[in-house]
């Protein structure tokens, strides 16, 4: 009957399967986005042409946004360049963790007696006797454990390859199994550490399993399922659908603009205190050359007032129509 048990290096190389499928993406993807530079190669092909100073400024610091270094000072890009060298110096230590796996050979005898395939059964006894008297265990009483472990092995070694050569049962049991000792019996290995198996971890190991399947798992799916319902298959934020058919039948065209910055995906844009005079000064200019309505909709006063957010937006879109500067 096969023996089911855990086996640390067939977790290595679960893990270094698992850790590759995921790092080799995001490590193509990480360096696709760090030498692209498709920002700044895109307003050389157009051979864009600043209007204003302001402009000016603003396409300076995208071609200098594009520079390897200057996305290595961003933080996120940073951060991901960290994790990158940490999932890659972890695939590189399972790799040399399996490695050792790679010098485990089939029993052969005549290789463990030093012996060529066409010896006789007195030239395979005289090796034999040979290497018993060198490996023999009484004779490494004097060494140090490790010497001693190793000569028994060797001994045990030695002794098997000369029953597979010289004992009928043993060699046909090597020829037809590949082990002197006949058929033995299958092992199984599951691809988790071994320490899961140890008693002292048993009640540790528990309790992060039911936090998984009890916490995290559900969590994980709710999440999920509430923020996936918020948006359409266009992608867009179902409330924001709800406003555009609420307002769109009883609003003027020209109230489209605002419609546009009532949705519900610029609520979370910051309202920063030192981009106030700039939004004032935006909205003067533009109140001033009509090219925006003194006044919102009645319908969208309350959005409005609800949302600042709205109104800072509402002047954005307004200005970038207009190509308007402050």
């Amino acid at each position: 009957m096969g023996r089911l048990e855990y086996d640390d290096s067939a977790f290595a190389y679960f893990g270094l399967a698992v850790l590759t499928i995921f790092t080799v993406p995001f490590t193509l993807s990480f360096m696709k986005s760090l030498f692209s530079s498709s920002n700044a190669s895109e307003l050389n092909k157009k051979d864009f042409k600043p209007r204003t100073s302001t402009e000016r400024l603003n396409i300076d610091k995208v071609k200098k946004s594009e520079n390897v270094t200057s996305k290595f000072a961003n933080c996120g890009t940073f951060l991901k360049a960290v994790v990158l060298c940490m999932l890659w110096f972890l695939i590189i230590s399972m790799f040399f963790r399996t490695g050792g796996d790679a010098n485990i050979q089939q029993f052969d005898p005549f290789e463990i007696l030093g012996m060529d395939k066409g010896s006789t059964d007195a030239q395979i006894k005289r090796a034999f006797r040979k290497l018993s008297v060198k490996w023999h265990p009484d004779r490494w009483i004097s060494g140090t454990a490790e010497e001693q472990a190793y000569a028994e092995m060797m001994f045990m070694k030695i002794s098997k390859a000369s029953d597979a050569l010289t004992d009928p049962v043993a060699k046909e049991n090597w020829i037809k199994y590949g082990n002197p000792d006949g058929k033995q019996p299958m092992e199984l290995s599951i691809g988790l550490p071994n320490f899961l198996m140890l008693k002292e971890n048993q009640n540790l190991v528990l309790v992060l399993y039911l936090i998984g399947l009890v916490v995290v798992i559900p969590s994980v799916v709710a999440l999920y399922y509430s923020n996936s319902k918020q948006y359409s298959d266009k992608l867009i934020l179902n409330e924001s659908f709800q406003i555009y058919g609420y307002l769109l039948k009883n609003t003027p065209i020209k109230h489209i603009p605002e419609i546009l910055a009532l949705s519900a995906e610029f609520r979370k844009m910051p309202l920063r205190p030192e981009d106030e005079k700039i939004l004032a000064k935006m909205k003067k200019m533009l109140i001033a050359q009509e090219l925006i309505v003194k006044k919102p909709a009645h319908n969208t006063l309350n959005f409005f007032k609800r949302w600042p957010q709205h109104d800072k937006v509402n002047i954005l879109i307004h200005a970038h129509m207009n190509r308007l500067a402050a």
